[in-house]
């Protein structure tokens, strides 16, 4: 009878102390994506002219959206989505047209996060969510603006991935949050596929992350 009843306070203090809120955050990250990068060497290498690399894969940024539960003032619980693209541009382009080997490749993660709140500002956690990476790989060949070479390929992808992460909220308002967080994702994603058939061709979006983060508080109970 002591345990239940200790477990109904704690229940109680529990409850008395939640709130929700919603966060966005907008931040940089690097982007180890060695198997894209090598792709897209493979095929200048291979072009039909000689071209110039103006960008393979370089860091890019990321959006985040979550939404949080706080337990008591301690334990943050939480759902969050990720969105961030990541490209590479090879080619030739002057007045008279242009030869261009583009690839992008599009990110979409969703879903759980935890955090264990020190003190009342600074918190670090861990998110474990599903990847899905669409990587589009063109080739265009245009003269005096009209196509007369183009072919594309559509690869896809997808996973999980794990991003233990740092950060610093500082309430601004009563319900308005402003946050920096610093983290890093290793992405366990399987190999891109074509259709049906498997490549050994990897996202790996694997990398450092640090953002800015605007909270706002929708709901709480003291």
């Amino acid at each position: 009878m002591r345990k239940i009843l200790q477990i109904i306070l704690l229940f109680i203090s529990v409850e008395a102390h939640a709130q929700f809120s919603m966060s966005v955050s907008i931040g940089v990250s690097s982007n180890k994506q060695s198997d894209l990068r090598a792709l897209q060497d493979d095929n200048v290498s291979n072009a039909l002219i000689p071209v110039r690399t103006v960008n393979n894969f370089e860091a890019t940024v990321h959006t985040q959206l979550a939404l949080c539960y706080l337990i008591g003032s301690k334990n943050e619980l939480g759902i969050y989505s990720v969105i961030k693209s990541a490209g590479a541009r090879s080619g030739l382009q002057d007045s008279t047209g242009s030869y261009l080997i583009d690839q992008k490749a599009n990110l979409f993660s969703l879903g759980f996060q935890y955090a264990r709140v020190f003190g009342t500002n600074f918190r670090s956690g861990m998110r474990l969510g599903f990847n899905q990476t669409t990587n589009f790989l063109e080739r265009s060949i245009e003269v005096h603006s009209n196509t007369i070479f183009h072919d594309s390929l559509k690869l896809k992808a997808d996973g999980f991935g794990a991003n233990p992460f740092i950060g610093f909220q500082k309430p601004l308002f009563n319900y308005i949050a402003l946050g920096i967080e610093a983290g890093y994702l290793i992405d366990f994603s399987n190999d891109f596929k074509v259709g049906s058939l498997k490549t050994d061709i990897k996202p790996d979006w694997s990398g450092y992350r640090i953002s800015a983060k605007l909270a706002y508080t929708f709901y709480r109970k003291i």
